[in-house]
């Protein structure tokens, strides 16, 4: 390697790492949005960091979550971040719904551009993407992938519970859909082998109660 070849190296390094160094500042200071209840900066905040970690993983190659954080000494655990992120964007749609839309196309490249080890990161944002449609008045996307991703995984207990969920808890009272709510819940109880089947009974009771007070 020349001289030459040694310096444009160590130049390209020193700009991963100031591009480390702002979206690990970025982070903490959404971090701090967060806590003053500050949802919309916060999520702009996190959201040009992560813009940032898009092009440090384009840069280095890495796109595992876990190889980054092993690569840079970052002040949070990436795999917080990501989900954190997620969740703030739901609440920063509470207030205006363009973040919905932020949170589907967040979601989706967290999905499909990284290296996710962590099977219940998948599944959650898997929801959100779905749960984000439904709030949007799209239900026909939020039925549509629902059903292809229990379809694929059949026993995913939290995913029928996600599902029903929009129809119980993600509208106004007057518009709830509580019998669409009851039949997915009773499909996922019909599986012999459930993941988490005692939540799934939990929530079907509160749904039976409900429609009991209805009568």
């Amino acid at each position: 390697m020349t001289l030459k070849d040694n310096v444009k190296l160590n130049t390209i390094s020193e700009g991963i790492m100031e591009k480390y160094r702002v979206v690990d500042k970025r982070i903490l200071v959404g971090y701090q949005y967060s806590e003053q209840k500050n949802t919309i900066k916060a999520c702009d905040e996190w959201l040009s960091a992560w813009d940032d970690i898009k092009l440090i993983m384009e840069e280095t190659g890495i796109n595992d979550i876990n190889k980054l954080q092993k690569k840079y000494q970052w002040s949070d655990f990436l795999s917080n971040f990501v989900q954190d992120l997620e969740e703030e964007l739901l609440r920063a749609g509470y207030k205006d719904k363009k973040y919905y839309n932020k949170r589907i196309k967040y979601c989706y490249e967290l999905l499909e551009g990284c290296i996710i080890s962590n099977d219940l990161i998948i599944e959650n944002t898997r929801r959100a993407i779905a749960e984000s449609y439904f709030l949007l008045d799209n239900r026909q996307e939020c039925d549509r992938l629902f059903e292809m991703w229990l379809h694929n995984n059949p026993d995913w207990g939290w995913g029928y519970i996600g599902w029903a969920d929009c129809y119980f808890f993600c509208v106004e009272r007057e518009t709830t859909d509580l019998e669409k709510a009851r039949s997915i819940l009773e499909k996922a109880l019909s599986r012999k082998i459930l993941r988490d089947r005692i939540y799934v009974e939990e929530r079907i009771t509160d749904i039976y109660k409900e429609l009991n007070n209805q009568k």
